[in-house]
């Protein structure tokens, strides 16, 4: 850090936001779970390669520098949006008080729903924003999502608990 903080050392401090376009697939009643996630993981770790999230990154400061923020903030039909945020790996304590949960969330933006996946401590914590005009039952969302979540967790626990065969 001391190094990154050096006047000349020309270290780039900020966010740097690029996107990823995901394509979302649902799959209702499926018999291994898991399947589903490697899948989705494989093609996550594809679309983190390839060039796809920087060139989003300066095609975005190149409209904002060349146009404006007006023009960049055109596209407001955007339906969903997922943040995942790593959190510290140990729990940490301020002011002397432990922390027990960390969550963050945005406002204002023009969603439908908004899911924030932060990890803290070993713990995963959804903060989830709805747009309750667009999700009638905001609750059922987070039910169907914890459901998903224990069915994933399930199915991870009989792989990794069961005793190999020969």
């Amino acid at each position: 850090m001391d190094t990154i903080m050096e006047k000349r050392s020309g270290a780039k401090w900020g966010n740097r936001v690029g996107h990823v376009l995901y394509p979302l697939k649902l799959k209702l009643h499926d018999d291994n779970p898991l399947e589903y996630v490697c899948k989705a993981n494989a093609v996550m770790n594809r679309k983190k390669a390839s060039l796809g999230s920087y060139f989003s990154y300066y095609f975005g400061n190149f409209i904002i520098n060349t146009f404006g923020i007006k023009l960049a903030s055109l596209p407001t039909n955007t339906s969903f949006w997922f943040s995942n945020m790593p959190g510290p790996q140990e729990e940490i304590t301020m002011f002397g008080y432990p922390v027990a949960y960390v969550g963050c969330s945005c406002y204002g933006q023009p969603m439908a729903l908004f899911i924030h996946a932060i990890t803290y401590a070993d713990k995963l914590n959804v903060v989830m924003s709805v747009d309750e005009h667009t999700i009638c039952d905001p609750q059922q969302l987070c039910d169907d999502l914890e459901q998903s979540f224990e069915l994933i967790k399930t199915a991870a626990m009989a792989k990794t608990c069961r005793p190999k065969q020969q």
